[in-house]
């Protein structure tokens, strides 16, 4: 027996001003898979991040997750559903350090509720300990303990890429989405972070979708890819289907055919 997705995009379509920037999508993305989203500039694949997690809702169509329709729902009430993202430019509190940052994540998972926290109740103390150590024991997964004090904009590039991951996971998703997390990394930094990303998934049962322009680290870490081109899918596949997919070739001459 098949089980049903996880994350289902039905038909959608996004546009602004009369411009499709994502036509007809439709994706469907099963429990525990890494799927990579691939294609040239201007495809549509940040668009899709945004529509997954209720910035721009569809014109048109449905995403269903975990069997629930996310239609009318604000960015933060999707992520309380179980969907965390990271962004392409890095978006975290720049002025906070790097425990803080995550810290702030974790709070957002407490149960006590508002008025143990404004009675300062035994729940709430536990709640607050508890946050604690979910924000540590984050920095430690992404090799970040030895900045834990460092305020964010104070971090290596490569740092504040796994902070803003340490900070989607600080809200507990069940599908996490990467937008470009290796952007700007060099080459070594880059493979220890494709690696980090594959022992996340499997230490918090997660489900992953991700943008990623480097190739090499696409076709490690993703089971299967999806192309766009002009807002609409072209291939999709195993990464060795995809590879030499001639439509995908071509989407990509003119840009990085060789990469591609």
């Amino acid at each position: 027996m098949i089980a049903p997705p996880l994350l289902e995009a039905r038909d959608c379509t996004v546009a602004f001003a009369g411009l499709r920037a994502v036509s007809g999508l439709n994706l469907r993305i099963a429990p525990g898979e890494v799927v990579g989203l691939i294609g040239p500039n201007g495809a549509g694949k940040t668009t899709v991040f945004n529509m997954l997690t209720g910035i721009y809702p569809p014109q048109s169509g449905e995403v269903v997750f975990a069997g629930r329709s996310l239609r009318g729902r604000r960015p933060a009430q999707v992520n309380r559903a179980g969907i965390a993202r990271t962004f392409q430019n890095i978006r975290l509190f720049a002025n906070l350090t790097a425990y803080e940052n995550v810290l702030l994540c974790c709070h957002s998972a407490l149960r006590a509720g508002l008025a143990a926290a404004t009675l300062r109740t035994a729940a709430h103390a536990r709640c607050e300990a508890q946050a604690r150590d979910e924000a540590r024991a984050l920095l430690a997964e992404l090799g970040l303990e030895r900045v834990h004090e460092v305020r964010a904009n104070h971090l290596s590039y490569g740092d504040q890429r796994r902070l803003e991951i340490a900070r989607a996971l600080a809200t507990r998703p069940r599908l996490l989405l990467l937008d470009e997390p290796t952007a700007g990394m060099n080459p070594s930094e880059k493979t220890a972070l494709a690696d980090t990303v594959d022992e996340l998934r499997e230490r918090h049962d997660l489900t992953m979708l991700l943008i990623e322009h480097d190739m090499r680290v696409v076709m490690g870490v993703s089971q299967r890819i999806v192309v766009m081109d002009h807002g609409e899918v072209i291939a999709e596949g195993t990464p060795q289907q995809v590879r030499g997919d001639p439509r995908v070739i071509e989407a990509y001459l003119g840009e990085d055919g060789e990469t591609a």
